[in-house]
């Protein structure tokens, strides 16, 4: 049975105190009904207000950094940027490359133990979009000069420059080549090579020496390693 309510002191409270009875009650409804601040119902009515008033110039500096970015990305894609003063140039001797064979661990590779050859010393990785092109027709170009009797004359090496080698060996799976590719999983041909851009494809003669380096992929490519090889070897032949 309710309780009777004196109303003379709910209305005094109610004049003095800036409270209303939760549910839109008047004062002497039921009793044990919790009481809820005006300025908490306003902020009920304008949701606005929770939100947090962001300082006016953050947004402005994000966005200027975000296009800084999207600018530096797009430079490096299009290849606008330099390479760095300590890269390879033609005519300067190849740094070792070496490593185990990522699909035959059983296998070492040496670029060391190929003197004689023409070699494609190729880096890649497996989120470079431009290498699942490049590959394939580094694999066609050796293919066709094995099948001329070159094979004694020429190879590759691909370089994996992923820092999960796993990660390389399931894109491999997926995109099998015929050549030996390895990891440089510590970065260390990476460094001695700095390839600004991938892919980067750098020929090194029989003497050990870079005779050719064509960095990314594009229009020709294939066509233009296939050139600078044959051209080498008519020297050697001639030589």
């Amino acid at each position: 049975m309710e309780q009777p309510v004196d109303r003379s002191d709910a209305a005094r409270q109610y004049r003095h105190r800036p409270w209303r009875r939760a549910g839109g009650l008047q004062p002497g409804g039921r009793p044990g009904r919790r009481l809820v601040p005006a300025r908490v119902q306003r902020l009920w009515r304008e949701p606005d207000r929770l939100q947090p008033q962001r300082h006016p110039r953050r947004p402005r500096r994000r966005a200027a950094a975000v296009s800084r970015l999207g600018l530096l990305g797009a430079c490096l894609a299009l290849g606008l940027i330099a390479a760095p003063a300590w890269a390879l140039d033609p005519g300067e001797a190849a740094p070792e490359v070496a490593g185990r064979h990522l699909l035959h661990a059983d296998q070492r590779v040496r670029l060391s133990e190929l003197r004689g050859k023409l070699v494609i010393v190729d880096f890649w990785a497996t989120w470079c979009g431009p290498c699942v092109l490049s590959m394939p027709q580094l694999d066609g170009l050796r293919d066709k000069l094995h099948a001329e009797g070159l094979g004694e004359r020429f190879e590759i090496i691909g370089v994996n420059v992923d820092d999960d080698p796993a990660r390389a060996r399931r894109f491999l799976e997926l995109h099998p080549v015929r050549y030996p590719v390895i990891s440089d999983l510590i970065g260390l041909a990476a460094k001695r090579y700095a390839p600004p851009k991938l892919p980067s494809a750098y020929l090194v003669g029989a003497d050990g020496q870079v005779k050719f380096i064509y960095y990314g992929h594009g229009e020709g490519y294939a066509e233009t390693l296939e050139e600078k090889l044959r051209e080498l070897l008519a020297a050697e032949a001639a030589g």
